[in-house]
């Protein structure tokens, strides 16, 4: 090998060297910028909808080319509960965090209207609640300096879990169930049920152990968690809930312009992917149970019109409760559904 080959081998291979410590240097920088969070979630690992949170994460991660890094864990994992989703984004303690609007009742009432029994039969019925109330429900998220972005979730008909076979309101008298959230155990008070408000995590171990007979939650949360190991039959509830992604509004306007706009447009793609999960839930909700080994009782147009009639003098006692704002989301939920 002659001196100008050994030049110019050993010239590529200082470029080579170049080349590599200035890709690892700004990796290094990459890594030093990006921005990390932490987005605590409802659901556990397993459930279609924690699978969407985690792919709404990753998928902000590679769009944001690292720039933006969240990090998703249960609630649960996190020593917090559904409750303290308001007061968390308020102080700051957690940048974004998935909000159940029914978990907050007990602080802001507005927010529970998806929970009052009988207000929303379905999925279409609380997409348009949230249409024509997102002012107002905007108004008390303003309260908390916290914003709600794209990514939604409207939750079908509740399924009760029981132990014995729920078809009429006289099977409830008595029942020892669970509920998530004020409100809602109020409403069971009223048809004569015995509710305990019981977190999402303790909420199997309540069913094993007899604390409970029956709990309440989405179709396919009870199905995935195991509920069919321990109770025989689903029934539903004309009952919905709502989830947004709550953001501090600090901390949103901290992200650099161009970070937001992605976050923004993949929530928005998240929301249509949990969406289909939800839609076909709704419809095959029988077929899941049965494949589970449950006995599945179809609502009944008697046992939601006993329901509605037996409860309807709760929902302006709920308007009351939630101020000016209740007064008038119920004014437009009535005139919108004819109720």
């Amino acid at each position: 090998m002659n001196r100008f080959s050994k030049y110019f081998k050993l010239k590529s291979l200082f470029l080579v060297c170049l080349l590599t410590i200035l890709g690892f240097s700004s990796n290094v920088a990459k890594a030093a910028e990006s921005i990390n969070w932490t987005l605590p979630v409802i659901y556990n690992v397993g459930h279609f909808v924690r699978d969407t949170w985690d792919w709404f994460a990753l998928e902000t991660y590679r769009r944001t080319e690292g720039r933006l890094n969240i990090q998703t864990n249960q609630l649960g994992e996190l020593g917090l509960k559904g409750s303290e989703a308001l007061v968390t984004i308020a102080e700051g303690d957690y940048q974004m965090m998935e909000i159940g609007y029914g978990y907050v009742s007990a602080d802001e009432p507005l927010l529970s209207m998806y929970s009052v029994m009988g207000l929303n039969f379905n999925r279409t019925e609380a997409k348009k609640m949230s249409e024509f109330n997102a002012d107002l429900i905007q108004q008390v998220f303003d309260k908390y300096n916290a914003l709600a972005l794209p990514l939604t979730i409207h939750f079908p008909s509740q399924g009760l879990f029981s132990k014995i076979p729920v078809r009429t309101i006289e099977d409830l008298k008595g029942l020892k169930m669970r509920s998530w959230s004020k409100i809602q155990a109020e409403h069971l008070t009223v048809l004569g049920a015995s509710p305990q408000v019981i977190p999402w995590a303790e909420a199997y171990t309540a069913l094993q152990q007899g604390v409970v007979d029956a709990a309440i939650t989405t179709p396919s949360a009870g199905l995935a968690v195991g509920f069919p190991e321990i109770v025989d039959y689903l029934s539903l509830l004309p009952q919905g809930d709502r989830s947004s992604l709550l953001v501090n509004k600090d901390a949103w306007n901290s992200l650099p312009s161009d970070v937001r706009t992605i976050v923004l447009e993949v929530a928005a793609e998240a929301t249509e992917k949990v969406s289909a999960g939800w839609d076909k839930e709704e419809s095959m909700v029988a077929d899941l149970a049965r494949g589970k080994g449950m006995t599945f009782i179809a609502p009944t147009t008697e046992w939601t019109e006993s329901l509605v009639e037996a409860l309807r003098p709760t929902w302006d006692e709920w308007a009351e409760s939630a101020g000016p704002g209740g007064v008038e989301a119920l004014r437009r939920i009535r005139a919108e559904f004819n109720k």
